[in-house]
């Protein structure tokens, strides 16, 4: 996994530079000064400095993340199957995936973005029954355990709301 940090540091970076490099030459097309010219009146000088001044930032900014992704490639942790918990279909399947994704059919119980249906692992009688490893990773185990009622009905609702 990527260094958050860093990646948060670098678009600041390019915000920044991105900014001190254009708005001066804003500024200088305002007050007066043409277009691509090789030569400029000294008063626009400041602005042509602080212009080059906001390109070395903003290259600064595009280059952090080509260092701390390939760091990361090459020295970081592994994210695993499925980093962010995410309950939909598509991180319940193997990878590299299936021709067809699933052997069978999943029957689904609650939406993609439904993440209050899930329970939090902390006294989770999913990850009492199955393991913490394969209740974290395995949406497909919440789906089972939804289905047969533990949760509540068939049709997504929590128990005590239909």
């Amino acid at each position: 996994m990527y260094n958050e940090p860093i990646a948060k540091a670098a678009a600041i970076l390019i915000f920044v530079g991105f900014n001190f490099t254009f708005f001066p030459q804003f500024i200088v097309g305002y007050l007066g000064m043409p277009r691509r010219y090789h030569w400029y009146p000294e008063e626009f000088q400041f602005y042509h400095v602080m212009s080059t001044a906001g390109s070395s930032v903003l290259a600064i900014g595009f280059l952090m993340p080509a260092f701390y992704l390939m760091s990361s490639l090459f020295f970081g942790k592994e994210a695993g199957p499925n980093p962010w918990r995410a309950i939909g279909l598509e991180w319940s399947t193997q990878s590299p995936p299936l021709a067809h994704n699933f052997e069978e059919v999943p029957s689904v119980t609650w939406e993609a973005y439904e993440y209050d249906a899930v329970p939090d692992l902390e006294d989770d009688p999913v990850e009492r029954h199955y393991g913490a490893e394969e209740a974290r990773f395995d949406p497909m185990v919440r789906l089972a355990e939804r289905e047969h009622g533990e949760f509540g009905d068939t049709h997504g609702h929590p128990a005590g709301d239909q």
